[in-house]
Order: structure tokens, then sequence, then C-alpha cells
């Protein structure tokens, strides 16, 4: 998992991943860009999808991300930057 330097990323936190196998990797300071394409894709989707929609456990998630993600590379991009 990429994360920035937010202290809500606290050692507990970042032990209980390694724990579960999942490697922590802090980005650089000061380099905003970096983290700008997730950024990005968590408000997307957010806007768009989880917003207007009722999810009901995690198997509703994983096929409402999923026909997100097909959408999303199918259709051409007709909005401006702000929106993705």
């Amino acid at each position: 998992m990429i994360h920035d330097r937010d202290p809500l990323f606290t050692a507990e936190f970042l032990e209980t991943l390694a724990t579960t196998g999942v490697q922590a990797v802090k980005l650089p300071p000061r380099s905003p860009n970096l983290n700008a394409y997730a950024e990005r894709f968590v408000r997307t989707i957010k806007e768009s999808c989880f917003e207007q929609t009722i999810l009901f456990g995690e198997g509703s998630l994983r096929k409402t991300i999923q026909e997100f993600m097909v959408h999303d590379h199918r259709e051409p991009t007709t909005k401006g930057p702000a929106t993705g």
C-alpha cells in the first residue's frame, strides 16, 4: 500500500498491515503529485458511484467497483480534468 505522510497512518496501523502481509510504502515528503492519481480515482468513484448506491456487504462493494471500472475504461472522458 502506498500512502502519504498523514498522521492517520500510525505505527500500530502499519504494524497491523504488516501482520496481514501488506507492505506499506511511504511517499517522500513534499511530493503531492505522486498520490494524485489515486486520490482522483477515489474522488471519482465516490462521487459517481458510491454516493448513489446502497451497498450490502463486501460482495456488492466488489461488484459495484468492477462494474464501475468496466464502464470507466470503456466510456470516453467527456468532462474536464476536475471530474476525472
